[in-house]
């Protein structure tokens, strides 16, 4: 009897100790699923919180490039402006950009630089005559640059073709091409681009008795042109931001008196659709 006991006794234990093993097997699989639940579920809130961030930053510069536009075309109102001897408008133009705030949209290591920027639209308020507007809004365009250069991003430019002849109208329209290239050298701190547009104004200048008559004799809009010519040879030394600034608002200036001084008129900004 105690034999067959001893045989029931391990027959029991036996069966206990397969149990006790399924039981041991179900556990372990019952917490594999639901650490790949919480692991599903993890990625899933990452996920979900990837592309709320992603699309939290595509609206920031989306906002930070539809009020770039409205800088950029502001600060050519005040260009506008200066050349058509007009610092009144230019100074309103230049007070958007000195008090239109991104409201924190700018990455933070870029605000030291757009406020220097805001700053220098500001300095503008003081200008008193076309050369000393010429060279805020030039100090300006090159807070720009350097901001654009900080971001790694900034407008973009596709320059025509020089515009080659000798005639009057060709001569001017190399002249606009070489200054539009000076404006992008200063807004992309591209002192390359800046060099090509001066060295394109620094030719054998125009002559009065080549232009039409304006308000002073053919000696002083002879003295003019060669001013110009002069400024443009300055620019294209040019080698620091501030002395390209400089140099790019004689320029403004420069064209101003001259437009002036032969009756040209500058056409009006047009309205914003």
């Amino acid at each position: 009897m105690d034999g067959s006991w001893s045989v029931r006794g391990r027959i029991g234990l036996s069966l206990c100790v397969m149990l006790g093993g399924f039981s041991l097997g179900c556990s372990d699989d019952s917490e594999a699923a639901a650490a790949a639940t919480a692991a599903a579920a993890a990625a899933e809130t990452a996920e979900a919180a990837a592309a709320e961030a992603a699309a939290v930053e595509a609206a920031a510069v989306e906002a930070v490039r539809g009020a770039m536009g409205q800088h950029f075309a502001q600060a050519r109102e005040a260009r506008r402006a200066i050349i058509a001897g007009d610092i009144e408008s230019a100074r309103e133009a230049m007070r958007f950009l000195a008090a239109n705030d991104l409201g924190g949209t700018l990455p933070e290591a870029l605000q030291p630089r757009f406020a220097a920027m805001q700053e220098a639209a500001r300095a503008f308020g003081s200008a008193e005559n076309l050369r000393e507007a010429g060279t805020a809004l030039a100090t300006t365009l090159t807070r720009c640059g350097e901001c654009h250069e900080a971001a790694g991003r900034g407008p973009s430019f596709e320059a025509p073709t020089m515009p080659a002849g000798d005639d009057v109208r060709t001569h001017m329209q190399r002249h606009r091409w070489g200054a539009e290239r000076m404006w992008e050298g200063l807004v992309l701190r591209s002192a390359e681009t800046f060099e090509r547009g001066a060295q394109a104004l620094d030719e054998e200048p125009l002559r009065g008795n080549q232009l039409p008559a304006g308000e002073v004799g053919a000696e002083r809009i002879d003295a003019l042109a060669a001013h110009a010519h002069q400024v443009a040879g300055e620019a294209a030394e040019a080698s620091t931001d501030p002395a390209r600034a400089q140099a790019y608002g004689n320029l403004l200036a420069t064209c101003a008196s001259c437009h002036r001084a032969l009756n040209v008129q500058i056409p009006a900004a047009q309205p914003a659709p």
